[in-house]
């Protein structure tokens, strides 16, 4: 999943993306550390996605989950949230492409840090993606990891 993510980022199509490769990267001093931006930005995404699994995996060996009940909930939790984070996206591009308004909807906040100071589509979609989909998700496979005391094949 994190390697996914990587991919489909690095193709500039999100905003903090947009603003590396068009502001902060032409704003280094020379050609050879134009890749600084980047590589801290990867860095920190890789480092706050490392931070997040611990404590997922922290909280499942509290609950005395096996390890082969996390293998299960780690697969079935970023293969749901892949799946409905990817299906809501796409929901969300036809929509925007038969009523452009719609990207423009959005809310002002006081706010004054990018992404946070307006909140629009993109906003509600990972929101969406990482409240709803992913939380539900793990629950129902650890739910589901503990009601079948792991007699599966995962």
């Amino acid at each position: 999943m994190v390697l996914l993510h990587g991919f489909i980022a690095g193709w500039g199509t999100g905003a903090f993306a947009i603003i590396i490769y068009t502001v902060l990267a032409p704003k280094m001093p020379n050609a050879y550390t134009g890749f600084l931006p980047g590589l801290l930005f990867g860095i920190g995404t890789m480092a706050t996605q490392i931070m997040i699994g611990m404590l997922a995996g922290r909280f499942m060996e509290r609950l005395k989950v096996p390890k082969k009940g996390i293998a299960y909930i780690a697969k079935r939790t970023s293969g749901l949230t892949l799946f409905w984070g990817g299906l809501a996206f796409i929901l969300a591009a036809i929509l925007e492409i038969i009523f452009p308004e719609l990207i423009l909807l959005g809310f002002i906040t006081p706010i004054k840090i990018h992404n946070l100071h307006t909140l629009g589509i993109g906003f509600f979609l990972v929101i969406f993606i990482v409240l709803f989909v992913m939380i539900t998700s793990f629950m129902k496979s650890l739910k589901y990891v503990k009601n079948h005391n792991m007699e599966f094949t995962a």
